[in-house]
């Protein structure tokens, strides 16, 4: 006897409260008996992905502490090179945002025509994400000026002060 087929449209629940960020940015998991260097692959309010080499098991409680930020965590799934997170408590919507902007991205200079592979797209290989590196610290920042009333900065000068200060703040 075959099983009877239900005439209903088959759904796909999302098991997901919050929506998720792309995210990638150094961190670290901490469970009782391991200490895994990783990178977040994305992140929400309610939980992440962490991307490591040796990801520790499903069920543990752990530590996740990336940036200035920290935030204790389950396990709920582990892949061999990835797992999941649900944090215990939600996290603020500002520090998802901030996580957000931390993308690691670095500059590549632009390729000479000799060391193109003929055949593959030269634009491509511009932005790459940068490797997983330890942060250092920022050299004594020098004090920006006051910001003028209804100014704006450009991206440029942005970056710049980031690279100065290591902070959003202005």
């Amino acid at each position: 006897m075959e099983p009877q087929r239900s005439h209903e449209p088959e759904t796909v629940v999302d098991r997901r409260a919050c929506r998720r960020v792309q995210a990638t940015c150094p961190a670290i998991l901490q469970t009782m008996t391991t200490l895994t260097n990783g990178t977040l692959g994305d992140i929400s309010e309610t939980g992440a992905r962490f991307e490591a080499v040796d990801p520790p098991g499903a069920g543990a409680t752990a530590l996740l502490r990336w940036g200035s930020h920290e935030a204790v965590c389950t396990i709920v799934w582990s892949e061999e090179d990835s797992c999941g997170v649900v944090f215990k408590q939600a996290l603020p919507a500002e520090v998802v945002a901030e996580t957000a902007a931390l993308t690691c991205v670095r500059e590549i200079p632009i390729a000479s025509v000799g060391n193109i592979t003929q055949g593959r797209r030269r634009s491509s290989t511009f932005l790459k994400v940068a490797p997983v590196e330890q942060p250092v610290p920022p050299a004594a920042p020098s004090p920006d000026p006051p910001p003028v009333a209804g100014s704006t900065s450009s991206l440029g000068e942005v970056l710049a002060r980031f690279r100065r200060t290591r902070t959003w703040e202005r």
